[in-house]
């Protein structure tokens, strides 16, 4: 939850602002877990599935120092558009990442936009379902690492 509370804050402050500078306001009753969610760095958008919210995302993620990661199974449901807005998210990726656990079946068309726009191929690593990527995160993941969950999907879609 505070991550959503930290992104949600972050996306307002982009919408209002034209930048996210990460800094807490006025002391609210959510400030302890927009704290923890700036001091973890990481941002939780499981719930957002279309290209608009996923490029919101990634503009916040820019703003974290550090390394950044996104995780991600890509956007599902957009009928002939799914293919091209999969690629788009790729090359996005590769403009703010410096690694990528792709998961599931749109991974191909990622991994496309990914190597379009120059990301480094030994940084984008691809899995069957979430569950294969999670073993690895104590390996992967460094405690400066600033991480994206992009988009989650039952197995069934991935």
């Amino acid at each position: 939850m505070a991550q959503a509370i930290k992104l949600a804050a972050a996306l307002h402050q982009l919408n209002e602002d034209g930048k996210v500078t990460l800094e807490n306001g006025a002391s609210f009753w959510y400030s302890s877990y927009v704290d923890y969610a700036v001091a973890e760095e990481i941002i939780d958008d499981t719930y957002n599935g279309n290209p608009v919210g996923a490029k919101r995302a990634l503009e916040v993620l820019r703003e974290f120092d550090g390394r950044r990661v996104v995780v991600t199974p890509g956007l599902v449901e957009l009928g002939k558009r799914e293919k091209e807005e999969n690629e788009i998210l790729g090359k996005e990726i590769a403009n703010v990442a410096n690694l990528a656990l792709i998961i599931g079946r749109n991974g191909e068309y990622i991994r496309k936009g990914l190597i379009e726009n120059g990301f480094p191929e030994e940084n984008a690593l691809f899995f069957k379902k979430l569950s294969d990527a999670e073993r690895f995160f104590p390996d992967l993941f460094s405690p400066n690492d600033a991480v994206l969950f992009l988009n989650d999907l039952p197995d069934e879609l991935n």
